[in-house]
């Protein structure tokens, strides 16, 4: 399953990552203020901004995304 994480760099996102990293694929978007694991695609940007990003987002066509 292909999972878009908006946030999850923080404390809780962090875990969530590393339980969800073995049987899906995870792309991350986030700040770029903290490192992510290097096996998932990172999206820099700002949530406040996620219309700049809509395209990016629908290309990659996520089945599920989480908003920390």
């Amino acid at each position: 399953m292909k999972i878009l994480i908006i946030g999850g760099t923080g404390f809780v996102g962090r875990h969530l990552q590393t339980e969800l990293s073995n049987e899906h694929e995870l792309i991350i978007f986030h700040r770029g203020e903290k490192v992510t694991d290097v096996r998932h695609q990172s999206i820099l940007g700002d949530r406040k901004e996620l219309a700049v990003h809509r395209d990016h987002f629908a290309r990659i066509q996520p089945d599920v995304v989480i908003d920390f």
